[in-house]
């Protein structure tokens, strides 16, 4: 049964189903966005404190240590160690993941 069949039920995901088979089709490319939240004081306070977020598009992945912090872009093809920040080098780009990541803020 396909899941818009289900009630109240929204996807925005693509199926991976696909690429289990033998005959894999492509998955377009897409911008994958995540937080974490960084826990303050005693562990089971609940009380969150700096949240970084990251998002990656192909080769690129902006990161953000808090949410007053300057984000960062690396290409990751290039710099997997995520140790050459290329904000100034892309402003587009850097432009594009900073209007992203604060629409998530």
């Amino acid at each position: 049964m396909p899941l818009t069949s289900v009630p109240r039920v929204k996807t925005n995901g693509t199926s991976i189903r696909p690429r289990l088979t033998d005959s894999p089709t492509p998955i377009p490319e897409r911008t994958l966005y995540w937080e974490f939240g960084k826990q303050v004081g005693d562990p089971n306070s609940g009380i969150v404190g700096d949240v970084f977020q990251a998002a990656r598009r192909g080769k690129w992945k902006a990161v953000r240590y808090g949410k007053e912090a300057p984000v960062q872009l690396f290409n990751l093809n290039n710099d997997p160690g995520e140790s050459n920040d290329l904000s100034a080098v892309q402003p587009e780009i850097h432009a594009e993941f900073t209007r992203l990541l604060q629409e998530h803020s």
